[in-house]
């Protein structure tokens, strides 16, 4: 990509920056979150816990979630007002689409 994630966006943190990540419960959004946090990152997490993959096996990664101090709203992306407000918090977003056995990860500032 060119750009490291840290450069795209500086929201004013001491030790990082505010990160929206969305299907933030699943496999890959769990690791990303993980990550950002470890960086010192303030992940805000979003995911509606559907049914397309097993409910139980996202919200048993909350352990991660608590321990990595990630905060994880349940919602629907498609929830423009939902989106809106969680958009006032988070000046960056990491969009992690898992679907169908494919994975598309946007990274918006």
């Amino acid at each position: 990509m060119g750009v490291t994630v840290k450069s795209l966006v500086n929201v004013g943190l001491k030790t990082g920056y505010s990160v929206l990540v969305t299907v933030a419960a699943g496999f890959v959004g769990i690791h990303i979150s993980a990550a950002l946090r470890c960086r010192g990152d303030y992940v805000l997490g979003l995911d509606s816990f559907n049914s397309y993959y097993d409910p139980t096996l996202n919200r048993a990664r909350q352990h991660v979630w608590k321990k990595s101090g990630i905060f994880i709203v349940e919602g629907d992306i498609k929830d423009t007002g939902l989106l809106n407000k969680l958009f006032e918090y988070a000046k960056m977003q990491i969009h992690s689409l898992q679907l169908f056995g494919y994975l598309l990860v946007l990274f918006m500032g």
